[in-house]
């Protein structure tokens, strides 16, 4: 048991501190508990990128779900809600990471212009 506490703690080590804005929206974030209808709102609000191909959370084929305890359904109901919210701000990540990619394309080829 003590294994997996250690597992789960936080490292002592941090790397520097990021812009003071960005950290408040973060700890306000996760520091927020929302409500099911909240959470699931915002977890459709944004699709995995076409060639992402492997970020989804696997759905159980209709014929065995059908044939599943209702308790099995509800685990599996909670186990799936926990994927997307993991894959889901992956793909917000991946987003991102391309939009500012392409705005500093646009700024060097802007730079390059000027020159």
């Amino acid at each position: 048991m003590e294994l997996i506490d250690l597992s789960f703690r936080s490292s002592d080590v941090a790397d520097p501190p990021i812009s003071d804005k960005i950290a408040k929206i973060i700890n306000e974030k996760f520091s927020t508990d929302l409500g099911f209808m909240e959470r699931k709102e915002i977890l459709e609000k944004y699709s995995v990128p076409q060639n992402c191909t492997n970020s989804f959370a696997p759905k159980v084929n209709e014929q065995i779900w059908s044939k599943l305890k209702s308790f099995y359904r509800q685990r599996d109901s909670r186990m799936s809600i926990l994927q997307d919210a993991l894959v889901k701000p992956s793909s917000v990540l991946a987003l991102t990471i391309e939009d500012l990619l392409k705005a500093r394309e646009r700024t060097k080829s802007i730079l390059s212009a000027k020159q």
